[in-house]
Order: C-alpha cells, then structure tokens, then sequence
C-alpha cells in the first residue's frame, strides 16, 4: 500500500500535460465503459457457474479476462480520481455566505469525483475493483485534502498574526509555528 501510494505520487510528478475538457469527459465516458464491461465479464461467469458449464479453459479463460479488466479499470479509474481532485482543488471559488463565513466549490467538486468513482466501482459488480477504488479513495482524502486544508489554514493563521508574530488560538497565544505543528500533528 505504502508503494502504491509512492509510486502514485511520483506518477503525478511525471504527469505534465493537461487534459482538456473535452479529454476528461471522453475519458470519463471511457472508465464507465469499461466499467459495464466488468459487469458484463461478471455476469457471464456467474451465467457458466449456474448452467455447470464442465468447459474449464471457458472459465479460466473469462476469468482471466475479468481479471485484466479490473486491474485496468482499477489503475486508470485512480489516476483519473487523483486527477480530477487535483483539479477540483485548485480551481475552488470561495463564496462569502456571511460576514464571518465562506463556501469553497472544492468540497462539492470533490464529493462528485469521487461519488462518480466509486459509483463505477460498484456497477462493475466485482468486489475486488470495489474495495480498490476505496481504499483510493481513503488515500486521496488523506494525501491530497489535508495537505489541501493544512495549507488553507497556514494562509488563513498567518493573515491573523499580529505584529509579534503570535496568534490567538482557543484561549493561548502562541507563536504560528507552533501551532502549525499541532495542527499537522492532528489530521
């Protein structure tokens, strides 16, 4: 899992060109095709289960088929999440609601890539695809979303600091740094 997640984030890095609009949604189009083929692949197998089919080479064979569907579905389906997060994240608006609180569109523009993600995960019916896609997304929260709102609230401590350089925070006054500390220590 550890090198998963590495060798994903080392991906990212590599990852220069910047996919239009149009590439994302043919994309998108694409990861819920091959989605119903995994359903389809699921299907058959369980169709050769009940009808007894004593042909062993049509069974590994279609099995192995579904195998490789799922590994691919599996691996573009989280790059492309990763990609979409990314992008949901920085291109947030925030919205005043009031005077003292604000809206940002990344939390919807997320919660959507990643409904749509593992709403694919479940239609292909393969349980091992399922538990994949979650635990991606169990990695995309942890990596990409506190790091997102770790800098959030950095920005938004050191726009409070007074001339000292300390800020108040639940009762104390403390230096920034410290408390940046606590607050990365905590998510």
């Amino acid at each position: 899992s550890v090198k998963a997640t590495a060798s994903s984030k080392e991906e990212e890095v590599r990852t220069t060109k910047e996919l239009t609009t149009d590439e994302i949604d043919r994309l998108d189009v694409l990861l819920h095709e091959v989605a119903l083929i995994g359903q389809v692949l699921h299907n058959y197998l369980r169709l050769l289960s009940s009808e007894n089919v004593s042909e062993i080479k049509t069974r590994k064979l279609s099995q192995r088929m579904q195998e490789l569907v799922v590994i691919n579905f599996v691996s573009l389906e989280s790059q492309f999440m990763r990609y979409c997060v990314r992008i949901a994240l920085n291109t947030a608006e925030i919205t005043p609601l009031d005077e003292t609180r604000n809206f940002s569109t990344a939390n919807l523009d997320c919660f959507y890539v990643i409904k749509r993600s593992v709403d694919r995960s479940l239609f292909t019916m393969n349980l091992i695809a399922i538990v994949n896609i979650l635990s991606e997304v169990v990695g995309v929260i942890q990596d990409m979303f506190s790091s997102h709102i770790i800098a959030s609230l950095r920005s938004a401590m050191k726009a409070s600091v007074n001339s000292n350089n300390e800020v108040m925070i639940s009762g104390r006054r403390d230096s920034v740094e410290a408390d940046e500390d606590e607050l990365a220590r905590a998510l």
